[in-house]
């Protein structure tokens, strides 16, 4: 079957989430302590001032090029998870806690995928779409889709551990683009207004916002199937 274009998924709230849900780091957090330190009494919201705004996704228009390995990703974000525990007065366990928290985060094991994941994936195959997974995500995102039973779908994944930059960074958009092969037909689907329509939007790519809604959104659809239609509704 000759291919007509590409779509670009974004994961997170868009086509599966994490352990916790979408974008749920910090309960992780104290999923760690909950095991070095039973009865501790800290809650998310507690521990939430002290990561907010510094994940790498936290500032996209900065790049993180000099980060050249899986280890060293992890490494800057373990940098974050400690000076959380050392912010809620943990700091002798701080470091035991942080790699334990990542370690539960990456577990694809405890990833799902939201019901119409797999329909909206396999019908536009059929029509002739290529699937490519364009996120910000950590660096087993690949493996984790394997895991997930969807690797078999999806054509290639880029990750922003991996390139070294955020969406909507138009570098991001540069490395999805050349991933694909530059297809002259091309969507963006993605639950993030910024990251997945707007980024989409300055890398003239066709975008549509899911499970939620934007004014700035020239196409937005509830599930999957309702974005796969917009797709398979329009030309070539």
């Amino acid at each position: 079957m000759t291919s007509r274009g590409v779509v670009f998924w974004d994961f997170d709230g868009t086509l599966g989430f994490g352990p916790h849900g979408p974008g749920a780091w910090a309960p992780c957090l104290v999923e760690a302590l909950d095991e070095l330190h039973p009865g501790h009494n800290v809650s998310v919201d507690e521990l939430r001032p002290f990561t907010r705004g510094r994940y790498p996704w936290s500032t996209p228009e900065r790049p993180h090029t000099h980060i050249q390995t899986a280890t060293e990703w992890w490494d800057e974000l373990e940098r974050v998870f400690r000076g959380a525990f050392e912010g809620v007065g943990f700091a002798e366990t701080a470091s035991a806690l942080a790699n334990r928290a990542g370690r539960y985060y990456a577990d694809g094991a405890r990833w799902g995928l939201f019901d119409d994941t797999v329909p909206a994936l396999e019908h536009l195959t059929g029509l002739g779409w290529r699937h490519v997974v364009f996120s910000n995500n950590i660096p087993e995102l690949a493996q984790n889709l394997d895991c997930l039973g969807i690797g078999e779908l999806i054509e290639s994944v880029v990750c922003s551990a991996a390139i070294g930059y955020e969406k909507p960074h138009p570098d991001a958009y540069r490395c999805a683009l050349e991933a694909a092969g530059n297809p002259r037909s091309r969507w963006m689907v993605g639950d993030s207004f910024e990251a997945d329509v707007a980024g989409a939007r300055r890398a003239q790519i066709q975008a549509i916002l899911v499970r939620r809604q934007h004014p700035g959104a020239q196409h937005s659809a509830m599930s999957l199937l309702d974005a796969a239609a917009i797709i398979g509704a329009h030309e070539t």
